[in-house]
């Protein structure tokens, strides 16, 4: 399977080079997430509650192995302890983003332990995995809460037709200031925890605005950041979204803005 991807990588690189040429700097910049062992751990230092998901999914690995070094079960007890603290007080948008470059690798090692001895990582795997599983249901509901608090502050400054945000009287959101209670307790990383909180972290893909407002105004209203930051790059091609393409005025309202804001000329 490495091998497969590995080919097909270089194939596309080969054969299928970018065309819009605002991607290529993003693309520079992360080209290496996936094999880069400082990011690797940078994204688990970020999000700590990866890191107990990954070692409770290594954990009957470790015993149906007989490694050296080995993940008791106290050790797992404490493990998700840690993990559900950290899915309650720091989970955002970016976890399961950055929860990607680490997967696979952690699910590579976790498989090869397992096959050492299959019947023994069963009875090993059921505490373990149920803990997992209820690391992952409360990161669910702390990443709801999220949404829903972002949607209603979303809501409150809609208003008919195109509405650029940071041209707005009222600031539209701050940048974190406290970077350490984000990760340790994000609810008090900030004095209005949803302005200075929720707002960057899932407007953290400018461009996403647009479409999330859009479509949640039951295509009403779009609320939009001009993009030109270094790394933005613009995601159509301007003939896809060309406004004759439309099948009703409100997809013509949409293909109109963004042929004017969101396409490479």
């Amino acid at each position: 399977m490495s091998v497969l991807l590995l080919a097909a990588y270089l194939a596309t690189s080969r054969w299928l080079p970018a065309t819009n040429p605002t991607v290529i700097p993003a693309l520079a910049i992360n080209r290496y997430d996936y094999i880069d062992p400082r990011w690797l751990l940078a994204t688990m230092a970020l999000f700590p509650a990866l890191a107990m998901l990954w070692l409770l999914l290594l954990a009957p690995g470790t015993q149906s192995a007989r490694l050296r070094w080995r993940i008791s079960p106290l050790a797992v007890l404490i493990i998700a302890a840690v993990g559900l603290w950290f899915a309650a007080a720091s989970t955002g948008l970016l976890t399961w983003l950055y929860a990607r470059h680490s997967a696979p690798h952690v699910l590579a090692l976790a498989l090869v332990l397992a096959l050492v001895s299959p019947s023994i990582w069963l009875a090993q795997a059921q505490r373990p995995l149920m803990l997992y599983a209820a690391i992952a249901a409360v990161a669910v509901i702390s990443y709801n809460v999220d949404l829903f608090l972002f949607g209603r502050f979303v809501d409150r400054h809609m208003a008919p037709g195109v509405v650029d945000v940071d041209e707005q009287s009222v600031p539209w959101s701050t940048r974190f200031v406290a970077p350490t209670a984000r990760i340790y307790f994000k609810w008090a990383a900030g004095p209005d925890y949803v302005r200075d909180v929720v707002v960057p972290t899932y407007d953290w893909y400018r461009v996403t605005l647009a479409f999330y407002s859009f479509f949640r105004s039951d295509r009403q209203s779009i609320l939009f950041h001009r993009l030109g930051r270094p790394g933005e790059w613009l995601p159509y091609n301007c003939a896809t979204v060309d406004p004759v393409r439309a099948s009703d005025e409100q997809d013509k309202f949409f293909l109109t803005f963004l042929s004017k804001n969101y396409c490479v000329r």
